[in-house]
């Protein structure tokens, strides 16, 4: 067992997780806001 082998697939491993969780909160957001976006567009035409 090569310890460092392993922590740095940990590592790799961690920062691809990250990765895939800030692309997901960036989509997530970007719906959010257009929605968002939308949802004042319809609300000011409806005035």
């Amino acid at each position: 067992m090569d310890w460092n082998l392993i922590k740095e697939g940990l590592l790799i491993m961690l920062k691809g997780m990250t990765g895939i969780f800030v692309v997901m909160l960036v989509i997530y957001l970007f719906i959010h806001l257009l929605s968002w976006i939308t949802n004042r567009k319809a609300n000011e035409e409806k005035n």
